[in-house]
């Protein structure tokens, strides 16, 4: 963690104080419906662990010991609902915890904001509104005012300038005086009201226009604008996930993007068998895919760094067996990120639990280096990756005896049923600070049903361990957003959605028989997913394809899931005809 000054570290702070008590929130909304979401845990238990990191270099001795007590507690958490009485610890913890940070975290953000005087407005209610929506985003409100330069014969072009970057970047609730004033009275000034997610400092970078004397930017307390708006019911429609948004740089770049979209439409078109299908998901893999030449040095990587850590002497070999030139074979774009988090289980597990100390290797008289081999082969739409470790394999007695459901027999006991025990969670022959918690595998299985992959073992005692991954192009799942139309569940991309946000009745407008929503200096047309969205509100749902856009509007909204692409033909069909209506 690199870190330039005390002020960007406790800016630092101050965000994952924030990210992690929201995170807690979220569990506490499963909690409520008695369901658990063991990945939303894991993505708590690391923001905790980033948390008490900067507050001991900070020196917030309270705030490290509540966040060592929570990670305690989130660690012995497994696949199944905690107990009620784990949750009631949990809830003193969290309590505790809130209470101590929420002191610190308010005084961290009054020496980091700059003095402001609130300036109170008369904004309409559908103003405030879409102020409210804001907040719960997470977007803060600011006020720009900028000037020109006083010898500047044409002062509307340059102010329309940075009103035209602002709406594009940001949400702009207000302009003053209006555009058709600005250009009739050649003002020189104006002042605008924005809501964004942005930084600061990115907010500073789109404001540089040339031609402008100043531009000042002022933080305003959301809170002094919409203290008298009630708060409605709608609020509570998606609690998980009302802060998605996708990253500024989206799809890492925009061919990416490009592909992905494509990868969507052409896995959602035709029969399975479909020629034409498959012709251009093979094109796709190969303009978009990512070198399994890449995947390999990083596992060598993990492999030569990882062995003289823990003292052992480990050679690792790569091979590909479905080309002569690794260079050539690719994996899908979709699968890569999941295949990355994968091997990194498995390798560090094989380096960490399978490959013995030289000593030990003597004595059963193996070489005194390890070999961990990671093999990649491709028939057609068919891909096979496996991890092979020549170690001392898997300890079944000490499995079983360390399982919550030992009464198998061990006579019986097949590598199928042994893979079911360690994917369970929490089951682990050796604790330690690469491998340790038992959850390695439980990661893997997830990741692996994501994608709509298997995963087999094969253990010898003394001999090694041998895991395999095996997906097909052609049934690849998407990770999707499940919304409710009426009896039907509907899902939405991920790919195509830009943000999700909590939508009022109040903030729609029609134009003509049609529904519109004002979003970034644009009307965007709104299609409604479930008419109790138009009576009591909902979510919003911003879709993309293509720099098309239109809000899909629905009462709930499911955590991130993934399906395969058959389920998803009729949906994909629906959001394309919606969007170029």
């Amino acid at each position: 963690m690199k870190i330039q000054n005390k002020a960007e570290l406790k800016t630092l702070f101050h965000q994952d104080g924030k990210k992690a008590l929201e995170g807690i929130a979220r569990l506490f909304a499963y909690m409520d419906q008695k369901k658990w979401n063991p990945s939303l845990a894991n993505e708590v238990f690391q923001s905790i662990h980033s948390l008490k990191s900067e507050a001991s270099f900070l020196g917030y001795a309270k705030v490290v010991a509540d966040a060592e007590r929570m990670e305690e507690q989130l660690s012995q958490f497994r696949k199944a609902l905690p107990t009620e009485k784990e949750w009631k610890y949990f809830q003193q913890l969290y309590l505790t915890l809130e209470a101590d940070l929420g002191t610190i975290l308010r005084g961290v953000e009054l020496e980091l904001s700059p003095a402001y005087e609130p300036q109170l407005g008369n904004l309409r209610d559908f103003e405030k509104v879409l102020l409210k929506e804001a907040k719960v985003r997470g977007e803060a409100l600011y006020r720009i005012d900028a000037e020109v330069e006083d010898g500047e014969a044409m002062p509307y072009p340059r102010l329309y300038l940075l009103i035209n970057t602002l709406e594009l970047q940001t949400h702009v609730l207000r302009i003053t005086p209006s555009l058709e004033t600005l250009q009739k009275e050649k003002s020189k000034s104006c002042s605008l009201m924005i809501t964004s997610a942005a930084p600061l400092d990115q907010i500073k970078a789109w404001v540089q226009i040339n031609g402008l004397k100043k531009v000042t930017i002022q933080p305003l307390r959301i809170e002094d604008f919409i203290g008298g708006l009630e708060s409605s019911s709608e609020g509570r429609a998606s609690s998980p996930l009302f802060r998605y948004r996708r990253v500024p740089e989206r799809m890492h770049t925009l061919s990416s993007y490009f592909f992905q979209i494509q990868e969507l439409i052409a896995s959602c078109m035709g029969d399975r068998d479909d020629p034409l299908k498959q012709t251009l998901l093979e094109g796709i893999v190969q303009q978009s895919g990512v070198s399994v030449d890449l995947l390999l040095k990083k596992a060598s990587q993990i492999v030569t760094d990882l062995a003289p850590q823990l003292g052992k002497e480990v050679v690792f070999q790569g091979v590909d067996q479905g080309n002569a030139d690794s260079d050539q074979m690719k994996i899908p774009y979709r699968a890569f990120e999941g295949l990355n988090m994968i091997l990194n289980h498995l390798l560090r597990n094989a380096v960490d639990h399978g490959i013995e100390s030289s000593e030990e290797r003597k004595k059963a008289g193996k070489p005194s280096y390890g070999t961990i081999s990671l093999t990649f082969e491709r028939r057609g739409s068919l891909y096979s990756i496996r991890v092979r470790d020549d170690g001392k394999g898997i300890d079944q007695e000490e499995i079983l005896s360390k399982s919550r459901d030992n009464k198998t027999k061990r006579e019986e006991l097949k590598e199928k049923d042994l893979l079911s025990l360690l994917v369970q969670g929490g089951v682990s022959t050796k604790v330690s600070e690469v491998s340790g918690r038992g959850i390695g595998l439980q990661a893997v299985h997830t990741i692996v049903e994501n994608l709509g992959a298997s995963l087999s073992m094969d253990t010898a005692s003394g001999k090694g361990t041998l895991f395999e991954v095996k997906f097909d192009l052609l049934s690849l799942k998407h990770p999707v957003f499940p919304c409710k139309q009426g009896n039907r569940m509907f899902y939405v991309p991920k790919v195509l959605v830009e943000e999700l946000f909590p939508l009022s009745t109040q903030s729609i407008r029609l134009e003509g028989d049609r529904k519109v929503y004002p979003m970034r200096g644009r009307e965007l047309p709104v299609k409604v997913l479930s008419s109790n969205a138009e009576t009591k509100g909902g979510i919003g749902i911003l879709l993309n394809l293509w720099e098309q856009q239109g809000v899909l509007w629905t009462e709930t909204v499911g955590e991130e899931t993934w399906v395969p692409p058959q389920t998803l033909k009729k949906d994909v069909s629906e959001i394309i005809s919606f969007l170029y209506a």
